[in-house]
């Protein structure tokens, strides 16, 4: 099977979601195994950032997807191999990775620490509360509203194209419905027009006699058959 460039797209989601399931199931075995985790362990710290980097990667997988797909029906007039960001792919992995890394590595500027412990997993702190918010959830709210900007310009691109169609399909069936009514008018003039001339033609022929019609019709009252001109 051929493995097409949004495969390879695909794999990138697939690779962000496994890296963050890890730092999910990584972190309550260290707490089983060695106790509590302290928030200004190390250990915390590298957790919370691979774990935001992940989740931030994930999110940013998506979006690509979605610009793919949105590049490819929009401008599916590409001759350069696949269409939507394949001539772009140099740049997928900064666009990828780049702004995960970004954002995860902002936390840091936190004079206190940069993630702290929030149950079974070390993330953003809550306070100040613009500082998850700036470092998540602005650029995932950014990201939604984007991919549901390019799916319903798809959605709409895809409706008006179709309406086309139906509109052309009609107008096929209506010119070839004109047509039949056209071929069946100039056939029923032609036989109407056939039959007036077989009917002149018919009344201007002298009709046709028997042989013995034409015999009766030579023979004058009261001269036989055998009359001759000597006879006068």
């Amino acid at each position: 099977m051929r493995r097409y460039f949004r495969h390879r797209l695909v794999l990138h989601l697939i690779a962000s979601d496994i890296f963050k399931a890890i730092w999910y199931f990584v972190f309550p075995v260290v707490v089983f195994a060695g106790g509590p985790v302290s928030s200004a362990s190390n250990f915390c710290q590298a957790s919370g950032f691979l774990l935001a980097f992940a989740i931030e990667a994930s999110d940013m997988a998506i979006l690509i997807i979605a610009l793919h797909s949105t590049l490819c029906i929009l401008r599916s007039d590409s001759t350069i191999g696949e269409g939507g960001l394949y001539r772009y792919r140099s740049w997928i992995y900064p666009l990828w990775l780049g702004p995960p890394l970004l954002f995860a590595s902002l936390a840091f500027i936190n004079n206190d620490k940069g993630y702290t412990q929030a149950g079974t997993f070390c993330y953003l702190p809550k306070r100040p509360f613009w500082y998850r918010l700036a470092l998540s959830w602005v650029p995932r709210y950014l990201i939604i509203s984007l991919i549901l900007i390019m799916y319903i310009s798809i959605y709409i691109y895809v409706h008006v194209k179709f309406r086309g169609f139906e509109n052309l399909g009609a107008t096929v069936d209506s010119y070839d419905t004109e047509l039949r009514r056209r071929s069946g008018l100039s056939m029923k003039s032609n036989d109407v027009e056939q039959r007036g001339i077989d009917r002149t033609n018919g009344a201007l022929q002298p009709p046709i006699l028997s042989p013995s019609h034409r015999q009766t019709q030579n023979q004058l009252p009261g001269i036989g058959n055998n009359w001759t001109p000597q006879q006068l």
